[in-house]
């Protein structure tokens, strides 16, 4: 009767389930999701190992039932069972395991994972192996071993699905008998067969712990016995508990969370609340591994973890539904034993939304950056690790993310007499089945204007859509509006003296026809160009690039220059975006010109251009340098990111020490800035005893702190601040950056260390850069100099300088007969007056303010319409000359409902208002699977894990077809 009974189920099971699959498979599966996760799979539009998990969950029954044909198992049923149930049956739910429960690779689950390899690892060795019991010791210990870790593994999955058991299986019947099933198959008779192996294969899944304990446990026990021969009972006791030893604290290490002592350790860094203590600065610094491992893991905890420690309940909830037990007795205690088994997929803290937004505010007061930007590697591999895709905008994550290819880019330069017009042509191919934004941060020299942006869709008319001067603001918030709607625009910006900003959407996505591995990509044209007079050295100037964001090229990215081909040096072209610089043929340097642009109807401006001396890069600042006597304030910022740049600090405060012993006259006051203020009164002993960088703060609010710290008590004729490459996306808020100490005689200078200059400047703090007669700058002789040179003119002298020339500037009233020609010089000069003119009116309210006794002497609202008064004359100015500006962006627009959305954006009171970019990303988070607020029937619990793949793979095709159709 036993003979019988095993010779029954072990045909029966094994045949009757696997064939009802492959008539699955033939009929609904391998259509509908086979080809579609294959070709998906191959051409990108699905991650790798989601694909791959995805296609070994149907390779797995094939090669089963490969096996379970060969005569050694056609013989013996007892094997088929043992096959079915001990390695095809397992294999099937670590896989769907895999992809639905298993989110992101952590310790904990890697362990399991690996756990289950090896257990059905071991299982198979006793299957497969036809030879006799190998009598090799080293064989023995690790059969022992192997063998041992499949009995722990599945008694830890049988007691997993045991506190499912009763209430799902109770439920089934139920709702089996309750025949509701058999509509569905009257209206969809192919469902049938989905059905049935749907349930079919639940029943068999109740049925896996019991099978599971037996066949290994059985195992164990051959193996043992066989093993305890060899080596001897005492040594395989021993070899049992070491190994069963081992897991276990591999399971508590493996599942410690670091959340919880990170918040803990955080606890007294709140934003607006100095921590002056040294020595607890250093103490938190030491531990800033362990802070980062749990701010990431708080902050990554919906795409690692199916639910929470305070969430869970789904035992109780299923037992009370069930059964109507009463959750706080015995359902109550199922739940506890749950959640220590459920370790690995349960987040230990309060809830994800909560704690992922703590964790981000804590990150970027700790560590100084966002964490999308400094974990976006750890991000994007959460994001690749899951069925979730981070979206077509280009946030901080998708920095030097590879989607949209440069095919090809060309350089044309018209050469004038002293300048020249360099257009930068692109053209871009989408890698990814979804449409994309791209970002570009560059910089090119202070005389330089970007004159023009153009996008197309048509390689013979590359100039297709034109672009739109328009308030910074407006220009801003059409083109969010616009991606959000998927409309296609482009918007170049200026956002710092030297930065530019790039943005183009949409690039097409690739669309694949159905059941082919043929696709199809629509290429997408963009066109920038820019004057520039030519430098000293004869060569032009290119835009140098800061950051990119989904962008790339590669070998096959062609670049020519005048149309003759360019080879990109071997060693950095695969970093090089553009040649540094390209030799004049016939124009020659700008040394000594006047020249004379309209403002308006009743004025005109006369400039008069001279090439500044160049001081090189030195060492030591050189004593060609003239200082006159004044006062500085050297304003160090001491935030944690400056840690990296720490050695290139040093050096520039020992140049600044070594000119004010050379200078008698010149007065240096060095502050500490960053999460406190404190002043240096010995720069000598700072430098040694190396202070702690140590939290964040905006650049605005350091500068506000330290004005506040300073309190009118001291005077300086310039500040200087010594900084990295700061942190444009930090939120600021609204506010002057400094209102008392920067005036009409105190000018602000930003020189940034270790050459990595900011890619954009918050708007307020860019203006009072403006304002304020200063600038920025990477090289320490320069802007000494410059500041030098600031500080030997007068307020009523209009000059400005930059990188290479001195701008003097004098407004005239127009004549009679005045003939205005626009110059190859008339954009330049229009671009450097727009700022010049934005210092000298601020310098002249704060005169007329000092004159009254008051540094504000109108109300803020009055004095707000007055600056965009102010505003609207300069972009007045860019518009007319076609450039871009500080207040003035550059958008493309491709349809007339656009344009008239623009004219009524332009019109508003906040038109020049721009909003920091932080780069966030708007990311589908994971559903908290063991969490029930109401609960749903037992049995879509059961259901669930067995055709959520299936239903998401569906999903997915339906989606790809339906961005088809809308293409």
């Amino acid at each position: 009767m036993k003979n019988k009974f095993i010779t029954l189920s072990g045909y029966g099971l094994f045949w009757s389930w696997n064939l009802i699959l492959i008539l699955l498979m033939i009929f609904l599966l391998f259509p509908k999701v086979v080809i579609p996760i294959v070709t998906g799979t191959i051409m990108g539009s699905i991650f790798p190992e989601l694909g791959i998990f995805s296609m070994l969950l149907f390779l797995v029954p094939l090669i089963t039932i490969i096996f379970g044909l060969k005569k050694r198992f056609r013989s013996d049923p007892s094997l088929l069972l043992k096959l079915f149930y001990g390695i095809e049956l397992p294999l099937v739910f670590i896989i769907i395991a895999r992809l639905t429960l298993f989110r992101e690779f952590h310790p904990g689950t890697i362990h399991i994972f690996l756990m289950s390899l090896v257990a059905i690892f071991a299982y198979g060795l006793a299957i497969f192996s036809y030879a006799e019991y190998q009598r090799s010791k080293l064989l023995v210990v690790f059969r022992q071993i192997a063998i041992t870790c499949s009995v722990i593994l599945v008694m830890y999955i049988a007691l997993f699905l045991f506190f499912f058991l009763f209430p799902v299986g109770k439920e089934f019947l139920v709702e089996l008998f309750a025949f509701k099933w058999l509509v569905s198959i009257f209206q969809h008779p192919l469902v049938l067969l989905g059905i049935v192996f749907v349930l079919y294969t639940f029943t068999l899944l109740l049925g896996l712990p019991i099978m599971l304990v037996a066949l290994y446990g059985k195992a164990f026990f051959i193996d043992s016995n066989r093993a305890i021969k060899i080596l001897g009972k005492a040594p395989v006791v021993l070899l049992v508990l070491l190994t069963v030893i081992v897991n276990g604290v591999i399971f508590y290490q493996a599942n410690q969370q670091y959340q919880r002592e990170a918040f803990a350790l955080l606890e007294d860094v709140k934003f607006d609340k100095s921590i002056d203590n040294e020595n607890r600065k250093k103490q938190l610094l030491e531990k800033h591994d362990e802070i980062r491992l749990g701010l990431v893991n708080a902050y990554l905890a919906s795409y690692r973890y199916l639910s929470t420690e305070n969430s869970s309940n789904v035992i109780e909830k299923l037992y009370k539904k069930s059964f109507g037990m009463d959750r706080k007795g015995f359902p109550g205690t199922l739940q506890k034993g749950f959640n220590f088994l459920a370790l690995p997929f349960l987040y230990q803290g309060n809830n994800w939304s909560s704690d992922s937004q703590k964790a981000e505010d804590l990150y970027i007061e700790f560590f100084d950056t966002p964490i999308e930007k400094g974990e976006s590697k750890a991000i994007n591999q959460a994001l690749k690790s899951n069925w979730y895709r981070d979206g077509m905008q280009a946030g901080l994550i998708n920095k030097d993310r590879q989607k949209v290819l440069i095919t090809q880019q060309s350089i044309s330069i018209e050469e004038k007499t002293h300048s020249a017009s360099i257009t930068l042509n692109e053209s871009y191919q989408n890698q990814t089945f979804e449409q994309q934004e791209i970002y570009y941060y560059f910089t090119l020299p202070e005389e330089a204007v970007l004159t023009g942006v153009w996008l197309s869709d048509d390689a013979d008319d590359l100039k297709k859509y034109a672009y739109t001067v328009a308030p910074r603001g407006a220009a801003q918030k059409l083109y969010k509006q616009e991606r959000d709607k998927r409309v296609d625009p482009a918007l170049l910006e200026q956002v710092g003296p030297m930065q530019y900003r790039l943005r183009v959407f949409p690039i097409p996505a690739k669309r694949k026809q159905r059941r082919q591995f043929k696709i199809k990509t629509n290429a997408l044209f963009m066109q920038l160009s820019y004057d520039i007079p030519l430098n000293a050295d004869k060569q032009w100037v290119l835009p140098k690039l800061l950051e990119k964001r989904n962008v790339y090229w590669d070998n096959s990215s062609s670049l020519t220059v005048n149309g003759k081909i360019y080879q990109r040096p071997e060693d950095d072209g695969k970093d090089l975006w553009l040649p540094m610089t390209i030799a004049a043929q016939s124009a020659t340097p700008l040394v000594d010109t006047i020249r004379q642009i309209s403002l308006n109807e009743t004025e005109i401006l006369q400039v008069h251009i001279e090439a500044r001396k160049q001081q090189k890069p030195q060492e030591m600042i050189s004593d060609q340098v003239l200082i006159n006597d004044q006062s500085i304030a050297i304003l160090i910022d001491t935030s944690f990111s400056m840690t990296k740049i720490k050695h290139s600090l040093k050096s520039t405060l020992q140049q600044l020490k070594g000119l004010l012993l050379e200078k008698p006259g010149l007065e240096i006051d060095f502050y500490a800035i960053g999460y406190s203020v404190k002043k240096i009164n010995n720069i000598q002993d700072w430098i040694v005893n190396e202070p702690a960088f140590f939290g964040h703060n905006t650049t605005a609010k350091q500068l506000r702190q330290w004005q506040q710290f300073v309190n009118d008590s001291k005077h300086y004729k310039a500040i200087l601040l010594l900084t990295d490459q700061g942190n444009y996306e930090s939120r600021e808020k609204p506010g002057n950056v400094m209102t008392k100490t920067i005036n009409k005689e105190t000018a602000l200078w930003i020189l940034h260390l270790g050459n990595e200059p900011a890619y954009a400047y918050a708007d307020k703090l860019l203006e009072s850069i403006y304002h304020s007669g200063g600038g920025v700058g990477y090289v320490l002789n320069d802007v000494i100099e410059r500041i030098s040179w600031k500080q030997q003119r007068t307020l009523n002298q209009l000059s400005n300088i930059s990188q290479n020339y001195i701008w003097s500037y004098e407004v005239l009233d127009k004549p009679d007969v005045f003939s205005e020609q626009q110059s190859a010089l008339s954009a330049i000069i229009a671009h450097q007056w727009i700022s010049a003119d934005f210092n000298r009116r601020f310098k002249q309210r704060a005169n007329q303010g000092s004159n009254q006794g008051s540094n504000q002497p109108a109300s803020n609202k009055t004095q707000s319409n007055s600056q965009t008064e102010h505003l609207d004359g300069l972009h007045h100015l860019a518009k007319k000359n076609s450039v871009v500006s500080p207040f003035s962006s550059m958008i493309v627009l491709v349809n007339k409902r656009q344009e008239e959305e623009l004219e009524k954006l332009s019109k508003e009171k906040d038109r020049f208002k721009r909003d920091i970019d932080q780069g966030k990303k708007s990311i589908v988070k994971g559903n908290d699977l063991f969490s029930v607020s109401s609960v749903p029937e037992p049995e879509e619990w059961a259901l669930i894990i067995v055709v959520m793949f299936i239903l998401s793979a569906v999903s997915y095709k339906k989606r790809q077809e339906k961005k088809g159709m809308r293409a």
